[in-house]
């Protein structure tokens, strides 16, 4: 069989790359574990080739209701849809972790935080959960807002550049204290490093609630998809930092692996990976494998006649067949190196636009030769023959309906990230924990817009854009800040700013200082105070006879120790 009509590929890019570029290192050995029996039973049936004439697979009926379950009445206002993921049991977690944590940090720093007066922590005051919706509202406005970074929001000096919302719905120290002090975990619980359930402990109860709730308001329709995703991150994690090339918003970072809705983008379920012994897998299935079953049979998807699409990481023959068994098709591409291929479509050189199939008992196999590549799919929900249809330039075409099926089922999770990051606001951050949750809150603001355009009775509909807005304007309405007071530094810090030398040597009784002076550095330049802060601090001052960078508050108690 051959069509001379052009066919394009929009989700099959993967297939160019190499095994090297397309997987990470940590999952060499779950790939070669792909090739292994496992504890489905095939089918027995022998592989026999097919043409236009094929009968097909068996019919599976779709029998969901997709679309919002739950949702609130048509003319609910924006922030009500936000809620429905941004409940109030979520709010009560974090606000109660981050103040915990914080009295915490207070209590075993307070030595420190003494000899810094003017730190913000000190003006800490325990978090509400107005106050905390109001710091999601103007971390979702920085979304609508792109700046280099956080002290720009603030920015007062600069008229061209001056935002004057920012500062009227937050302060920005407190703003940076309360981002400083997220907290989800309660440490006192924190498992051992030897444990399972140690890697992700601190971000598992928000993938509890944002799972059991993507589940709950909502069911996908019938394409569906598995694929994985990235958090762009380059710090310190327990579990492994991955780096995906072919990922256009963050190459490195924390993967992992969603079940998308392949109409729409919506998140249905997730999974972060935690490498290749994360999981312990006792029933004969490979990793790919029995991560497909579970996030399938925790979207609950099973038996209702879903469409899924996957890549060639995924897909394998006993995978496809005990999906069909639970009465799920599904397509998707596949390594030529899989066993039980069959050889006709593996070894078979095949001229330019030509193709070549073969079936075994509901599962398909089709090769197609398209210029240079050769990408082989299997499929349980298609027949072998050729299709009439559209590219993605809305061009007549003639194209194998395998392909036009994996077309239709592959792409979800991509299609998500593409409208997840128009309006996120991605920053750089120290915790990993942060870089989670910030992800899957915008991931929530995106599923509560799909569940809007489905349920609302507003004509015309807001955009995402109007949409965002609303929900923020009113997450900050409920809140008003209270004015800062900053403390006035006394006379002799002052001095001390001034004149460090002079002043602090005298205070230093007892201890001979000569040499040792407190020197001002060349503006820009700074080195970080060696005083033993909990944190990072630089300074702008050092010591002349120590040769460290030494703040004014801290050069007497630093030489007191010497």
């Amino acid at each position: 069989m051959s069509s001379d009509s052009e066919v394009d590929f929009p989700n099959l890019n993967k297939d160019n790359l190499t095994d090297e570029e397309f997987m990470d290192s940590d999952l060499d050995e779950d790939l070669s574990e792909s090739d292994e029996a496992e504890s489905f039973t095939p089918s027995a049936e022998e592989w026999r080739p097919v043409d236009d004439h094929d009968c097909g697979p068996r019919p599976v009926l779709f029998t969901a209701h997709p679309g919002p379950k739950h949702a609130p009445a048509p003319d609910a206002k924006p922030v009500d849809y936000v809620n429905l993921f941004l409940t109030d049991d979520i709010v009560n977690l974090v606000v109660n972790k981050t103040n915990k944590y914080t009295r915490q940090f207070i209590e075993d720093n307070h030595e420190n935080l003494e000899t810094r007066p003017r730190s913000r922590v000190h003006r800490w005051t325990p978090i509400s959960n107005e106050e905390f919706r109001a710091f999601l509202g103007v971390t979702m406005n920085m979304g609508l807002n792109k700046k280099p970074n956080y002290n720009a929001y603030w920015d007062s000096c600069n008229l061209s550049q001056e935002t004057p919302w920012f500062p009227v719905h937050m302060n920005r120290d407190r703003y940076q204290i309360i981002l400083k002090f997220l907290h989800f975990p309660d440490n006192m619980l924190l498992p051992d490093r030897n444990d399972i359930g140690f890697k992700l402990f601190k971000v598992q109860e928000l993938i509890k609630h944002f799972n059991a709730k993507f589940k709950y308001f909502y069911h996908p329709t019938q394409n569906v998809s598995i694929d994985e995703s990235m958090i762009g991150f380059k710090g310190k994690t327990p579990h492994i930092r991955q780096f995906m090339p072919n990922k256009r918003h963050a190459r490195f970072g924390i993967k992992m692996w969603c079940l998308s809705d392949s109409a729409n983008g919506y998140l249905c379920q997730f999974e972060i990976y935690e490498g290749s012994q994360g999981r312990r897998i006792g029933n004969g299935r490979t990793y790919t494998h029995e991560l497909i079953i579970r996030l399938m049979t925790a979207a609950d998807l099973l038996n209702r006649g879903h469409h899924l699409g996957i890549d060639n990481f995924f897909t394998s023959i006993e995978l496809l067949e005990e999906l069909f068994s639970e009465n799920t098709t599904a397509t998707g591409t596949v390594r030529s190196n899989r066993k039980g291929l069959p050889d006709v479509c593996v070894k078979t050189k095949l001229k330019n636009k030509e193709l070549i199939a073969a079936r075994k008992g509901n599962l398909l196999c089709l090769a197609y030769q398209d210029n240079s590549r050769k990408p082989i799919l299997l499929s349980t929900a298609s027949k072998a023959g050729l299709i009439d249809t559209v590219n993605s330039r809305k061009q007549p075409v003639t194209r194998p309906a395998v392909i036009h099926a994996y077309n239709q089922a592959m792409g979800g999770v991509d299609l998500g990230d593409e409208k997840l990051y128009m309006y996120i606001a991605e920053r750089r951050s120290l915790k990993w924990t942060n870089k989670v949750f910030f992800s899957q809150f915008g991931r929530a603001i995106l599923n509560s817009y799909i569940i809007y355009s489905s349920n609302t009775s507003d004509r015309p509909k807001l955009s995402r854009y109007n949409f965002i807005v609303s929900a923020l304007e009113s997450m900050t309405s409920n809140f008003v800040p209270q004015k800062v007071i900053r403390r006035k530094r006394t006379r002799t810090e002052m001095e001390a700013a001034q004149m460090g030398p002079t002043l602090l040597t005298q205070t230093v009784a007892g201890h001979p200082l000569d040499g040792h002076d407190l020197s001002k550095l060349p503006v820009g330049k700074k080195r970080q105070c060696v005083a033993g802060h909990p944190t990072r601090v630089r300074t702008g001052w050092e010591c002349t006879g120590c040769k460290v960078g030494l703040c004014p508050e801290c050069f007497a108690k630093y030489h007191r120790q010497l």
